[in-house]
């Protein structure tokens, strides 16, 4: 201890003295509150007042009578150095000083930094483009002093009346370079402004239109951006003009335009083009059906219209503004054109299109009729508690008029229908949807059609479903339903897995009634661990050829009970004695076509096809049946045909799909119909 008081004496001795003076924070920025703290001060019994100066004009003054303890606080409003000072006066006692030695006055150098700054967005600045300015750390930022270099200044004390808040817009008329000054402390010119310097430089002019792939007739919004007056000149390049710096045009034809806007700004021409390439027409309009009865409503869509109304004339004195889609009904009988026009009749184009109203004939007949169940066959396997099981009726009418009777289920009346059928139309009147025909109880069902008008002499057949004591459905991948196979194609047999079941079963029939009730006519096989089976030899010459029959997969848990089932699916076994040869596929132009494995790829809507059948036996008729995706093209008739004889054909087929699977047979007109051949091709899409 001695060491040390000796080397504090002789500090003091030595003439060094130190500033007692200490402040906080000791990182102070613009308008940061500074504590100031003195540590030897003068009694309060000392004579006169002690004084501090900040080094930036202002002083503070403590008087000994009141004041024992001098510490201060102060706000800088300007950055730089500064030096503080505190004066003791005329002293009779310093307390606190530890030597009792003291400067007057005692000093200390700061230094006051600036962490104010400006920031703005964008970035780039053009003539004429809105700028966003933002005043960060400032300490009045509600009150600010922006002058912006170019003559403007933003206040709340100017004459523009504009609040001078930390965030203001601004935008600079012309190019060039500008100072940017922001002055705090609630605009106090007499402080140090924060300085931004930015360079502004000349519009960058554009065309906005929307939309941006307009179509012939579409009303198209035009906008001169960033262009420094508002008197903008256009030209659409379709020999329209206009003058605005938005404006909005048609064009009345499709193509490729150059829209020119020009401005005059200082004396100097500027203009800008842009291309915009205008689609044709796609609006339309579309008939729920072409032939109506009088009182009966029908729906009309104006198809791709753009406006959300749209102006109607129904081509019978009434006409009115309503949505795309509309249903209306006529009095009279009659042919109707209605029109359309679009954006509630703002687009003087007018769309059109005829609707005939049928009056209801006496004569009433029926040329066409059948029955059958949704999956179009005269039987179903359904699972209990099935929700969505419906039959139709197909009926095709001699004259027009309504059709009203009864469906049958079990016996019993089940629903009634009366609706109206069109000459020539084919009818489909649906069991109702929801909820669909009864599955609560298991076992066989039957469903048939009784009709009261019109008044024909007509016996439906008995449809017939069988509703499974479970409510667990398997679904089957291959082959599908209803193939038709040749005699040495044997497939597999597929279907997706059911989650509960241990095992499998497949069964097979001759017969649709023995596979429904799996008695003694049918055939089944396990499978354990897997999905799919392929018949041997001996069970495939078991299946009777030239007829439909039938297979089923059922689900089985580990006691042997079946809780789950398969819809039941039909094949035929085709015995080929006919020989069907594709010889060559080409284009509507005779443009030949490669074939390879039975794969054509074209793009072309219709496909020729040139080929040959040739027939193990005498024959007085054949006929060759072409299907494009089911759905009968084409069908030829061959006249005493002779055995090994080769009669060539030619037929057209459609492209319609991405993959079109097109299939041929040969068929020998005896009763029943027997199928003596078959070949497909597939045609895909590139």
């Amino acid at each position: 201890m001695k060491r040390i008081y000796l080397f504090i004496i002789l500090l003091a001795l030595s003439g060094v003295l130190f500033s007692t003076i200490t402040y906080t924070p000791t990182t102070i920025y613009v308008g940061t509150n500074v504590s100031f703290h003195i540590d030897c001060h003068e009694d309060s019994n000392s004579n006169g007042n002690a004084v501090w100066s900040f080094g930036d004009g202002t002083t503070k003054t403590f008087y000994r009578d009141s004041q024992n303890n001098p510490d201060v606080n102060h706000i800088y409003r300007n950055p730089g150095s500064y030096t503080v000072s505190y004066d003791h006066g005329k002293v009779i006692q310093i307390r606190n000083c530890n030597p009792p030695t003291y400067q007057n006055p005692e000093t200390l150098n700061i230094t006051v930094l600036e962490n104010r700054s400006i920031t703005y967005s964008p970035t780039t600045i053009r003539a004429g483009q809105t700028i966003t300015f933002t005043a960060v750390n400032f300490n009045t930022p509600s009150n600010l002093r922006w002058d912006m270099g170019d003559g403007t200044v933003y206040s709340r004390a100017n004459s523009r009346r504009v609040s001078g808040s930390s965030t203001i817009t601004h935008t600079y008329s012309k190019a060039g370079s500008y100072t940017i000054k922001v002055y705090d402390w609630n605009g106090d010119t007499s402080t140090t402004p924060v300085t931004l310097y930015i360079y502004v430089s000349q519009p960058d002019r554009d065309i906005y239109y929307y939309p941006q792939t307009p179509r012939v007739d579409q009303l198209t919004y035009f906008e001169a951006r960033y262009f420094m007056t508002n008197n903008i000149t256009w030209d659409f390049g379709d020999g329209s003009t206009g003058t605005g710096k938005t404006i909005y045009h048609r064009f009345e034809n499709d193509g490729t335009f150059t829209v020119k806007a020009s401005e005059v700004s200082d004396g100097v021409l500027f203009s800008k083009t842009k291309q915009i390439t205008v689609l044709p027409e796609n609006r339309s309009l579309i008939l729920s059906k072409p032939e109506v009865m009088i009182n009966e409503e029908f729906t009309v869509t104006a198809y791709n219209f753009r406006g959300d109304y749209v102006l109607w004339d129904f081509g019978d004195g009434n006409q009115r503004v309503d949505f795309q889609t509309v249903t209306y009904k006529y009095e009279k009988a009659g042919t109707y054109t209605i029109t359309a026009r679009d954006e509630a009749g703002e687009s003087q184009k007018v769309f059109s299109i005829t609707i005939k109203v049928l009056g209801i004939t006496d004569e009433v007949t029926l040329s066409l009729a059948e029955i059958k169940l949704d999956n179009n066959k005269y039987y179903k396997i359904v699972p209990k508690n099935n929700k969505d099981l419906k039959a139709v009726l197909r009926m095709k009418m001699a004259g027009t008029g309504v059709v009203n009777g009864e469906w049958i289920v079990d016996g019993a009346v089940f629903e009634i229908f009366n609706e109206v059928a069109y000459e020539g139309e084919i009818k489909e009147i649906y069991t109702r949807d929801i909820p669909g025909l009864p599955t609560n109880e298991p076992g066989m069902h039957t469903i048939t059609v009784r009709l009261y008008r019109p008044e024909v002499e007509v016996t439906f057949p008995t449809l017939r479903y069988y509703v499974l004591p479970y409510s667990a459905t398997i679904k089957t991948l291959t082959p599908m339903d209803s193939k038709v196979l040749k005699e040495d194609e044997i497939p597999e047999f597929s279907w997706q897995s059911y989650s509960n079941a241990s095992y499998y079963k497949i069964v097979f029939s001759n017969y649709m009634y023995s596979i429904l009730q799996n008695d003694k006519f049918t055939r089944s096989f396990d499978i354990k661990n897997s999905l799919n089976f392929k018949p041997d030899k001996e069970l495939w010459d078991w299946l009777k050829r030239n007829v439909w029959v039938y297979w089923k997969v059922l689900g089985v848990d580990l006691l042997g009970n079946t809780i789950a089932e398969s819809d039941v699916q039909q094949m035929k076994i085709v015995i080929a004695k006919a020989e069907i040869k594709i010889n060559k596929i080409s284009d509507l132009n005779n443009k030949e076509i490669n074939i390879e494995k039975g794969i054509v790829h074209s793009n072309e809507e219709y496909l020729l096809v040139k080929g040959s059948i040739t027939y193990k036996d005498n024959a007085k008729f054949l006929i060759l049946r072409v299907y494009a995706d089911k759905k009968l093209v084409d069908q030829l008739l061959f006249r005493n045909v002779k055995k090994g004889e080769k009669r060539f054909f030619e037929t057209s087929i459609p492209n319609n799909g991405k993959d079109t699977r097109v299939f041929f047979q040969v068929l020998k007109t005896s009763s029943p119909t027997v199928i003596l051949g078959i070949n497909t091709i597939k045609i895909k899409k590139d």
